[in-house]
C-alpha cells in the first residue's frame, strides 16, 4: 500500500543571524490511514536547549495555496 503522508525526518531552521535550530520528527505512526510524527524534537545547540513536542491535533489535508510551495530565488 502507498501513504498519502509526507513524512519529514529532520528539519534545519536557519536565522539570518546565529547558529542552526535542528528539528527532527520521529515515532511516527498510522493515523486515521495516514503517518504522523509522535514526537518532534527542538535542539539550539547554542544555547544549549532541547525541547521534545508532542503533537496532539492535527488537521488532515488542509487547502493550502500553490504558492506555498514555490521556492525563493
Amino acid at each position: 500500500t502507498s501513504s498519502d503522508t509526507l513524512e519529514v525526518y529532520t528539519a534545519v531552521i536557519s536565522p539570518p543571524s546565529g547558529e542552526a535550530l535542528h528539528l527532527s520528527y520521529f515515532d511516527y505512526a498510522r493515523n486515521k490511514g495516514r503517518y504522523f510524527p509522535g514526537r518532534i524534537r527542538f535542539r539550539d545547540s547554542a544555547a544549549n536547549t532541547l525541547i521534545v513536542a508532542t503533537p496532539v491535533e492535527y488537521e488532515v489535508n488542509p487547502k493550502l495555496e500553490a504558492s506555498v510551495f514555490e521556492l525563493d530565488e
